[in-house]
């Protein structure tokens, strides 16, 4: 309702003013028609148009007494006056503004009826005792409002701060991934180039074009630096053009299985999620006695889930528990700490050594690209 309103009314504050003006207009309306029908029913006479010049005139002085209430509370909200001062100035405040409403409606009726032809109530003649007859009517009527004005300020300022926390903690987010990135590409080209330096003296000619696979990885990885999120053909080739640089450097004493479960190209997922963990299954897999290596890759969906196998029949890992796996590689650890900045807790992410090597398993919600209306 609020955002239909500022198209109208752009100041907030009047905003209030006109939400109160109807609910009060609404009060007045439903009892002046109770008021009418009991007089009807009871067969009590009531001169009609004195009635309704009574009751808009009322009408009139409580809007204008409306706006002064606003106005002042909103006043004690930007002070930052302590509750026990606030509740003070209110009940005082009460009492004084129910005496001036009144005091203003009986003006206003007077010279009204001096203007027209009405005649004014025995009992609105008799200021002092219609006032302390009505009195907690219009005590209650003040109080409203102000608890009307501070619900609706404390409400707005709640949203506020909300969005600003909201609008905070994505901006860290933001900020963190980045950081997590910035430090997981030199890993990964420090490993590269070491990769390249040990071939060069054995085959120019394969360090040429691991060399020119390299190039072509990075600049890939230049155009996703921006984007937390890509689609997992886009991964995907990111992870080929990493395993073509690796197919150079083992030739024949390393084999890739990639098993994909068809339709799920279009799936986000974060970018530079599988080389970290390919690359970990090399570098820990290899030994004397594990001259051979094979590492596969399974994917695929369940409901709205995306799994992620990664295997290898390699040496496996000393160390077992999977909190000390993840502090002692920079690989792990950043991987880790991605998926926790982007799923928080709704992620499951576990490296363990199986009968014969390391089994990686990956578990992150289903997410597609949302489509363009």
């Amino acid at each position: 309702m609020e955002r239909w309103l500022a198209r109208y009314i752009p100041n907030p504050e009047w905003r209030l003013i006109v939400v109160i003006a109807a609910i009060f207009s609404l009060l007045r309306v439903v009892t002046s028609l109770t008021m009418y029908w009991e007089h009807a029913l009871l067969a009590k006479e009531l001169d009609f148009w004195p009635f309704v010049h009574g009751r808009v005139v009322a009408w009139f002085v409580a809007m204008v007494f409306v706006v002064v209430i606003v106005k002042t509370t909103n006043r004690f909200l930007i002070e930052r006056l302590s509750w026990s001062r606030i509740i003070g100035i209110h009940l005082g405040i009460a009492v004084i503004m129910s005496l001036l409403w009144y005091t203003t409606y009986i003006a206003v009726m007077y010279l009204f009826c001096q203007i027209g032809e009405c005649k004014m109530d025995q009992e609105d003649s008799n200021f002092l005792a219609w006032y302390l007859q009505n009195f907690n009517a219009l005590f209650i009527l003040y109080l409203l409002t102000a608890s009307l004005t501070y619900t609706y300020y404390y409400i707005r300022r709640d949203h506020h701060h909300r969005m600003r926390q909201s609008k905070m903690e994505q901006q860290l987010l933001t900020t963190r991934l980045m950081a997590l990135k910035s430090q997981l590409h030199p890993h990964f080209l420090f490993n590269t180039l070491n990769s390249i330096a040990a071939l060069v003296e054995i085959d120019a000619d394969r360090a040429k074009n691991m060399i020119a696979d390299l190039s072509g990885l990075l600049r890939r990885v230049l155009e996703y630096r921006d984007d937390h999120l890509i689609r997992l053909h886009e991964e995907l080739d990111l992870l080929q053009k990493y395993l073509d640089i690796e197919k150079v450097r083992f030739s024949e004493h390393l084999e890739i299985d990639l098993e994909v479960e068809s339709g799920l190209d279009d799936l986000l997922v974060p970018a530079l999620l599988l080389q970290p963990l390919v690359e970990n299954s090399i570098q820990h897999g290899f030994s004397a006695k594990h001259p051979q290596l094979r590492i596969q890759l399974r994917i695929f969906r369940q409901a709205d889930r995306l799994f992620f196998v990664l295997t290898d029949d390699g040496k496996g890992l000393l160390e077992e528990d999977p909190v000390a796996l993840r502090e002692k590689g920079v690989g792990l650890r950043n991987t880790f700490e991605r998926l926790s900045s982007l799923y928080e807790d709704d992620f499951r992410f576990e490296v363990k050594n199986q009968e014969q090597g390391v089994v990686n398993f990956l578990d992150i919600p289903a997410q597609t690209v949302p489509a363009l209306v």
